[in-house]
């Protein structure tokens, strides 16, 4: 029995850290930093001015379900227009 216990805390710990992997963050992350630094860009900055990252990542739009880089790109350049461009 205790060895039955054990497998299924086995296999659980591989499938959450499995599908943290897939799902991880990261891909968002890098998608909001580029999406405000181009808002950086078109506001104050110039198509070649060095890159002003955010102090914060607003994680809402994440945990809401729009995982992908393209949703952090768009949050982020929402971000970095309120920011910069007044």
């Amino acid at each position: 029995m205790k060895k039955l216990n054990r497998i299924f805390v086995i296999i659980g710990i591989v499938l959450v850290s499995t599908a943290y992997t897939i799902i991880g963050p990261q891909e968002y992350d890098d998608g909001y930093k580029d999406g405000f630094c181009e808002a950086y860009r078109d506001c104050k900055g110039g198509a070649y001015a060095k890159c002003v990252y955010p102090s914060y990542i607003n994680n809402e739009p994440y945990i809401n379900g729009f995982t992908g880089y393209k949703d952090g790109w768009k949050a982020g350049f929402k971000h970095g227009q309120k920011e910069w461009c007044r």
